[in-house]
């Protein structure tokens, strides 16, 4: 074979070759490796916001209620179809004028005896003279007057059966000075009533002389109402008298006790007041009694202490004295 020959058949294997390699070179490429998984950062949570506390809801504040339980029969009766929670608290114008309210609150004060002179307070009032106290006109109230309700209560005394005029009656009063004894003596001298007896809570004081007397006695106490009344009592047998009159509800229900104590269903009590709940304790003893009807007075005075929470306006407003009787349950 010639060299020629021989040279040009290796240069043409040589670029075989080498037009192979760039070929393979062009074809090949590295192998695709699947993409790490990057677990995701979470960024940090911030501190979460405290939860408000909610608002105390408002409500009405009672004082002075434990005097009577039918005042807050009808202030709990009102509660329960009303709009606002009840809390009865113990005493009247020294524990309002330092009473901190748990919230917004309106207050309901039950006055007593001669209690007229109201504290100054956060909040507004509602006031209840039940004994007719003289309250000022820009203090919402509810007053009661009862100026004719020792008649009535005599006259129910004097014509229940089979009571025959004169009527023989025991008086009992907390002293002369009360509005229910000129009745009585009015009816006494008329000829209405036969007055067999007249009892005085309240014994008159001793007259001041001019010089006090060297080593006075020290003064005889008092005894209790139940004692008296008793030895009252027992002084008249059964068939002489026909009733007892009282000026208010704490000597009617004592008298009405002392007669069962003693066995007496032969005498009724009449009461010029429903005070010391007389109106929830009739009996065949204690048959009647006129006064404020405390468990409507409770419910209108819920109703004007929800008034004044919500910002309206009230106006006085008077009760007049209502008539009770003993039914007896058939």
């Amino acid at each position: 074979m010639k060299p020629s020959r021989y040279l040009r058949r290796l240069a043409a294997a040589f670029l075989i070759c080498l037009c192979g390699m760039l070929l393979a070179a062009c074809v090949w490429a590295p192998p695709v490796l699947p993409a790490a998984s990057q677990t995701p950062v979470s960024s940090p949570a911030g501190t979460p916001s405290p939860t408000p506390s909610p608002s105390p809801a408002p409500y009405i504040a009672v004082f002075g209620s434990r005097a009577s339980k039918a005042f807050e029969n009808g202030i709990s009766a009102a509660a329960k179809t009303g709009k606002y929670t009840v809390t009865f608290e113990s005493g009247t114008l020294e524990q309002l004028s330092s009473y901190q309210p748990a919230g917004r609150c309106a207050a309901i004060v039950l006055l007593q005896g001669q209690e007229n002179s109201l504290p100054e307070t956060s909040f507004p009032i509602y006031v209840f003279a039940a004994e007719g106290q003289q309250i000022p006109k820009e203090i919402p109230h509810l007053i009661y007057t009862g100026a004719y309700t020792p008649k009535i209560a005599l006259s129910l005394a004097v014509g229940y059966p089979p009571h025959e005029t004169p009527v023989r009656l025991i008086g009992l009063f907390t002293g002369t000075e009360s509005l229910a004894y000129p009745v009585w003596r009015e009816a006494a001298e008329s000829g209405r009533v036969f007055a067999k007896a007249e009892f005085f809570l309240t014994q008159p004081a001793p007259e001041v002389t001019p010089e006090p007397k060297k080593d006075s006695p020290s003064p005889t106490p008092i005894p209790a109402l139940d004692t008296r009344l008793l030895e009252l009592f027992s002084g008249f047998y059964p068939g002489m008298i026909d009733g007892i009159f009282a000026e208010t509800g704490e000597l009617a229900v004592a008298a009405a006790s002392a007669l069962a104590s003693l066995g007496r269903d032969d005498i009724e009590v009449f009461a010029a007041s429903t005070s010391a709940n007389a109106q929830i304790l009739l009996s065949p003893l204690l048959v009647a009694c006129v006064g404020v009807d405390f468990e409507e007075a409770g419910g209108l005075c819920y109703s004007a202490a929800s008034a004044l929470l919500e910002g309206k306006t009230i106006d006085p407003v008077v009760v007049q004295p209502q008539t009770f009787s003993y039914a007896p349950v058939s």
